[in-house]
């Protein structure tokens, strides 16, 4: 039944939905199983045509991430925790390293963080120039 005011139709959609979500989500399901090769296309096609919006959403998830795994934290050297936004990343065992850990896309970025400790710009800078004046 066509509604004049779109404002009720909208109402009586949502209403709708909610009342049938189980039943909308079999349908998707059996839906993507019957056409599983067309919808991962599809998926990979928007992505190739949304490249800039895909890499906005990964850099804003990993920057939140790790503004996340900062918080609450200090540096291990001298304690500084005034900023945590500012401590810096420092790899234990620089063979182990895969990539620098910075926003960007990537699904290794909690495992390449996990490899870290917590170092303010201070004392990370003055490790490492400890380390090539060693050699």
């Amino acid at each position: 039944m066509p509604f004049k005011n779109k404002e009720k139709a909208k109402d009586y959609s949502k209403k709708w939905r909610a009342e049938n979500i189980e039943s909308i989500k079999a349908r998707r399901k059996i839906y993507f199983q019957e056409n599983k090769k067309a919808c991962y296309e599809r998926h990979k096609n928007w992505i190739e045509n949304n490249k800039e919006h895909v890499n906005d959403y990964y850099k804003k998830w990993s920057r939140k991430n790790m503004l996340n795994a900062k918080k609450n934290k200090s540096c291990v050297l001298c304690g500084y925790k005034e900023f945590p936004q500012i401590l810096e990343f420092h790899h234990l065992d620089p063979k182990e390293k895969l990539r620098c850990v910075k926003p960007a896309k990537s699904g290794m970025l909690k495992e390449e963080m996990d490899k870290c400790d917590l170092l303010c710009p201070n004392c990370h800078a003055l490790f490492h120039y400890k380390e090539r004046t060693k050699q």
